[in-house]
């Protein structure tokens, strides 16, 4: 692949992290994007997956948290006001998203009162 088209390839992946696309991220580190890249900003390819690991769980994509998770993205990742995927999946009810943390071995959380405590909030 040209220098320009590997270019492409890893601005691409930064703006699908950046939206928490995990299809589109999966299909692009398939072409060949790279996971050291940097963006202008100096966003390694690494952090804006933690980005859209976060952004999946917040609207309970189980499927990108997977794809997120599986390419790299860190189940232990925490937003700027200390919570991690998990709590946001739980918080909003999305079950199969919470799974996905557990199942992936995010640390520091009881899977039978995370769940329980994620079914209550999808019932609100």
């Amino acid at each position: 692949m040209s220098k320009a088209g590997s270019l492409t390839l890893n601005q691409e992946m930064m703006t699908a992290a950046r939206q928490g696309r995990g299809r589109l991220v999966s299909g692009l580190l398939r072409a060949g994007a790279d996971l050291q890249a940097t963006d202008e900003e100096g966003n390694t390819v690494i952090s804006l997956m933690n980005t859209g690991l976060m952004i999946a769980a917040t609207e309970g994509k189980a499927e990108n948290v997977n794809i997120f998770i599986r390419a790299g993205a860190d189940v232990q990742t925490r937003d700027e006001s200390g919570e991690t995927g998990l709590d946001k999946a739980v918080k909003r009810g999305h079950r199969a998203a919470a799974e996905a943390f557990l199942d992936h071995g995010i640390t520091g959380y009881n899977r039978e009162e995370s769940l329980q405590q994620c079914d209550k909030n999808r019932e609100r």
